[in-house]
């Protein structure tokens, strides 16, 4: 039954997609990018470098402090490379940031840039929204992240259930 909330990742694009999604990442609180946020920005360049999408999508609003995701790690990707961007800054969370980019644009396929701990979850609430998601994460062996994302996950399981239970009633 838990694998039906989490598919199979797909693996990394043979060809160009038009769009990528960068999923945001908190700024520290005095707005200097936090670790996390360098490496999926670095992940959206080596992603871009490569020709494996077209349009770089930045979703995130101001979650844990004042200083907009979207914003933040717009500046850092545009200080070290040119990249077409449309950023999305109001998504509060995951499912947010999918629902959001998919009001914006009306495309099938999409690149979803993130971390591999967040892949699963992500790649779950994308297909909700988006009929061939594609993933392309980095490697994340954070104790605090993937303990994070194992209650997202939690929360996200009881959700899903929630509404098939509603749909059943």
């Amino acid at each position: 039954m838990i694998y039906f909330y989490f598919f199979r990742i797909p693996k990394k694009p043979a060809k160009p997609i038009k769009y990528a999604l960068l999923l945001g990442c908190p700024s520290k609180d005095d707005g200097s990018y936090s670790t996390s946020q360098k490496k999926r920005c670095e992940l959206a360049i080596e992603a871009y470098r490569q020709n494996k999408y077209q349009v770089l999508i930045i979703s995130g609003g101001a979650v844990k402090n004042k200083w907009i995701e979207a914003e933040q790690m717009k500046k850092y990707i545009q200080a070290r490379c040119d990249i077409p961007m449309i950023l999305e800054p109001h998504a509060k969370n995951t499912y947010e940031n999918m629902k959001f980019t998919k009001e914006l644009i009306d495309t099938n396929s999409i690149l979803i840039l993130t971390s591999s701990v967040h892949a699963s979850r992500a790649n779950a609430l994308a297909r909700q929204f988006f009929k061939h998601p594609v993933l392309w994460t980095y490697k994340d062996r954070s104790w605090k992240h993937k303990w994070r994302e194992f209650l997202s996950r939690l929360v996200y399981i009881q959700f899903e259930i929630k509404k098939k239970w509603t749909r059943i009633v």
